[in-house]
């Protein structure tokens, strides 16, 4: 349940300008990280590879067995690295059997492509509100280990939705994070 505390602080307290503000109703947070490193050393052998990143740092790592074609992979390759996290929060009815639940996709290449893919992992988080307090932006809520967590609200979207909570409303908390890799080859 600890990543109940991590999902709803990043909801309730994290000001990002890529929230949509228009939405009070239901806020999200989006973030969108980028990154690309070049294949200094490769052992197909042994599965590892070693990479430079935009520092100048390297770096080996274990390629996992899942990986396919890496064979195909050269020295010099870019590979490009995009990672995306969102979190949203949203009323749900009272009636509603809300239940937490975890969907992971992932689709990697195909046999004889070049090496990448991409993951994804949507985690859904019911909590029960116990109290606000829209003047010192606080609140209070119940998940379903029964225990009571407080987190102080700092972002304007934060803010704006628990104007409209009292005790007792449910939300459900969604927390959306993947990951691409592609690898352009040396030219």
């Amino acid at each position: 349940m600890k990543t109940l505390a991590v999902l709803v602080g990043m909801m309730l307290m994290v000001s990002v300008g890529a929230a949509h503000a228009d939405t009070p109703k239901d806020p999200k947070i989006e973030k969108t990280t980028k990154a690309s490193v070049t294949v200094t050393k490769l052992d197909v052998a042994n599965r590892h590879l070693t990479i430079k990143d935009e520092a100048g740092e390297e770096y080996t790592i274990d390629v996992d067995p899942a990986v396919r074609n890496l064979a195909q992979v050269e020295v010099g390759d870019k590979i490009d690295l995009t990672y995306y996290q969102s979190l949203a929060a949203s009323m749900s009815k009272a009636a509603d059997p809300a239940k937490a639940t975890n969907q992971i996709e992932m689709q990697t290449a195909r046999e004889g492509e070049r090496p990448g893919g991409t993951a994804q992992s949507t985690t859904s988080i019911p909590v029960t509100i116990v109290s606000v307090d829209t003047r010192k932006n606080v609140v209070k809520f119940r998940g379903n280990d029964d225990l009571v967590r407080t987190t102080d609200v700092l972002s304007p979207e934060g803010k704006a939705f628990i104007r409209d909570l009292k005790a007792g409303d449910q939300v459900m908390l969604t927390y959306t994070e993947s990951v691409a890799i592609a690898i352009d080859p040396t030219k």
